[in-house]
């Protein structure tokens, strides 16, 4: 029995980076606009890399939990 996993794609286009996080595409937009996501281009296509998504979210504030009142 193989134990054998498919890779993960390194990169992958706006519209899957956006379905990924959970976010629009307007908000993706504005993120990588802010400098917030890289974003790289190869000829007509913005892609971007799996990692740079992991450090963006890494990078997000934690939500601290409300005070009870």
């Amino acid at each position: 029995m193989s134990n054998t996993t498919t890779p993960q794609p390194l990169v992958m286009n706006t519209r899957e980076a956006a379905q990924l996080i959970g976010i629009g595409l307007t908000l993706l937009y504005r993120e990588i606009a802010a400098g917030k996501i890289k974003a790289r281009k190869i000829g007509s296509r913005t892609i971007i890399k799996r990692a740079d998504i992991e450090a963006y979210i890494e990078a997000l504030p934690v939500k601290q939990p409300e005070e009870a009142a």
